[in-house]
């Protein structure tokens, strides 16, 4: 496939996504665009109204180069399939990427991170991969299931030096996702975050409110994959 027609069959968020992300990086390095004024703090956003950072502390990964590569990868294995995923149920992947978002703004703003970007593209990995436990994916050669995948990618990044602390935030946010999406409906009869009517209806597309844990996800509750 072309480089032209994979673009386009990219699913459209996750296009513009991918797109914010490399746009931002190349304008970075031609110094048209200072990181200083993406990044997110708390006195930038109620002291000084900078409501811009709010987006774009979620877009920016660094310069353009390998890091940035590797994670558009990452983005399109993670947001990119989960889109897919939810490809029926529009409103329910924007409220996962609400969730997530802004779940991880305020830790953001509190440990002065800059960005989430980071932990918002590992969070979404995350929950992908608790979506499709079984799926495998091809990592430098070595085929790893989509249960284990994270922590492998966790490894991964600690040996190459790569500051792990922004990837736990992601993975701890995608696990709550799952833990009030997947097993609490399922233990306890309670939808704590159930997609609510007027996204359903602001979001074109088939939705299902009333979702029962498919056989994948008793997969992932019940059995799991053993990591190792």
């Amino acid at each position: 496939m072309d480089p032209s027609s994979w673009y386009n069959s990219l699913p459209v968020f996750t296009k513009y996504y991918m797109t914010s992300a490399f746009v931002t990086a190349v304008c970075s390095n031609f110094k048209v665009i200072s990181p200083m004024y993406l990044f997110v703090t708390g006195e930038y956003i109620f002291k000084h109204l900078q409501l811009w950072r709010l987006a774009t502390n979620y877009i920016f990964f660094g310069g353009f180069g390998f890091g940035l590569i590797y994670m558009l990868m990452l983005i399109n294995r993670g947001v990119g399939q989960l889109e897919k995923y939810f490809e029926k149920k529009p409103a329910d992947f924007v409220m996962c990427l609400l969730f997530n978002a802004l779940a991880i703004l305020p830790f953001v703003m509190f440990f002065q991170l800059g960005f989430g970007s980071f932990s918002f593209a590992f969070a979404m990995l995350y929950v992908y991969c608790k979506k499709e436990p079984l799926s495998v994916v091809n990592f430098w050669g070595f085929a790893i299931k989509n249960g284990n995948f994270p922590f492998v990618l966790l490894v991964f990044f600690m040996l190459i030096g790569d500051d792990v602390q922004k990837y736990l935030l992601g993975l701890a946010v995608g696990h709550c996702y799952i833990l009030l999406t997947e097993i609490v409906p399922v233990h306890y009869r309670w939808y704590p975050l159930r997609t609510p009517q007027w996204l359903e209806k602001m979001v074109p597309g088939p939705t299902n409110r009333e979702q029962q844990p498919t056989q994948t996800n008793r997969a992932f509750m019940g059995r799991g994959v053993r990591i190792g």
